[in-house]
């Protein structure tokens, strides 16, 4: 094992989590692929993408709540090895629906034992006053590793079949095995001694960590379709362009990859603002200006390609901007000897939204006309905004009645 500082161990333990998600959107990366190929509807390709996370939420809450009593560096290994093989088996053995949505749910599982599991190693590693800064870092590899799989996944679709890029990307959860392997400190503090059940009930109940739990199911839910529909949204805004207008012969993955990278530094500053501004009113601020955005995405689809790009990149900005601040929350209202069972509720409400939203848009998408009716993405874009802004009306309405 190699020994270093904390800022080093923050940092290797991003880059480790950033190569494990290589083939993290893949998939919706390669959709219109792969709804020729499999004859898919928007509604089966949303779910393909959004079983991901059903893996996640079958395995998330479990694993993390073992992180109370088991060395979450031992889970997080764990979780690299099975993405690694269920790359393995997505490229071998996938084709069609079912057999792609259990691979895909397979990629969930393995990515559930490095995602929280990651984050309690990362944070009980390092000192106290490193705590929130560490949390904000590693909640942005959810923003980096998706560009990072965008754009290997485009990288290598230019050279390879779709199998022959699953096989190539299982190399990037492998070399996160090694980095953790050999970075990653195993745990010092004393395990949670108590009733798993009883850490469970004990967060649930404390209505500081349900409101950030919603915040969380909506924060993902919406960033979720946007990974899965972006390249389906950007085919369809360049069809819409004339011949030779500016900018539409440009990749969609490496627009793609741009978009969500956009969404580390709104993280980061984001994080930085919680210490001017009360949580709360920044994530609610947050969340309607991403629902606004991307209604005007639906609304300017087939506008001039360079608006359709620059309403995009506002969009990237903004719809991760909140995870780390809500998080963040969490991890500062939970009692210290719970933080696993409440990041493992945390995690159940996040990436259930992160299932059920890109279902949700693909049916509004079929039901209003399909990908190629501009009227039917102002409709799906419109359902996703009408449930983000939930959570900032409810906890306006809260304060106001308590004030």
């Amino acid at each position: 094992m190699i020994r270093i500082g904390p800022a080093g161990l923050i940092a290797a333990m991003f880059a480790a989590q950033v190569l494990g998600m290589a083939s993290f959107v893949t998939f919706p990366g390669l959709l219109p692929l792969f709804q020729r190929e499999w004859a898919l509807s928007n509604a089966e390709a949303g779910w393909i993408s959004g079983v991901f996370f059903a893996g996640f939420v079958g395995a998330g809450p479990l694993l993390t709540v073992a992180t109370d009593r088991v060395d979450p560096r031992r889970i997080f290994l764990a979780g690299v090895a099975m993405s690694a093989l269920a790359n393995i088996g997505f490229a071998a053995l996938a084709d069609g629906f079912w057999s792609g949505s259990l691979w895909r749910c397979l990629q969930g599982i393995g990515f559930a034992g490095t995602y929280m599991p990651g984050l309690r190693a990362v944070s009980d590693a390092v000192p106290e006053r490193m705590r929130d800064r560490s949390v904000a870092f590693f909640m942005a590899t959810f923003t980096v590793g998706a560009s990072f799989s965008f754009l290997v996944s485009g990288i290598a679709a230019a050279s390879l079949s779709w199998r022959g890029v699953f096989y190539a990307l299982a190399a990037g959860p492998v070399a996160g095995l090694v980095i953790g392997w050999l970075i990653l400190p195993p745990r010092k503090i004393a395990p949670e001694t108590g009733s798993r059940l009883k850490g469970l009930a004990a967060q649930i109940r404390k209505p500081s960590l349900l409101r950030y739990f919603a915040g969380y199911f909506l924060h993902n839910a919406e960033s979720s379709t946007m990974r899965a529909f972006i390249i389906a949204f950007l085919a369809f805004a360049a069809a819409q362009q004339p011949a030779g207008a500016s900018g539409s012969g440009l990749s969609p993955t490496v627009i793609a990859a741009v978009v969500n990278l956009l969404g580390l530094p709104g993280i980061v500053l984001a994080g930085e603002a919680t210490r001017f501004l009360r949580r709360d009113v920044l994530v609610g601020t947050i969340m309607l200006l991403s629902s606004g955005t991307g209604i005007l995405l639906g609304v300017f689809a087939g506008a001039p390609f360079w608006i359709v790009v620059s309403l995009l990149l506002l969009y990237g900005f903004l719809v991760p901007a909140d995870a780390g601040a809500i998080t963040a929350g969490v991890v500062e209202g939970a009692d210290l000897g719970h933080r696993g069972a409440a990041l493992a509720l945390h995690s159940v409400f996040g990436f259930t939204g992160a299932f059920l939203g890109p279902v949700i848009f693909g049916a509004a998408l079929d039901w209003s006309g399909g990908e190629t009716d501009a009227r039917a993405w102002i409709a799906a874009f419109a359902a996703l905004a009408a449930m983000i802004i939930i959570w900032p009306i409810a906890t306006g309405f809260h304060k106001f009645r308590k004030s």
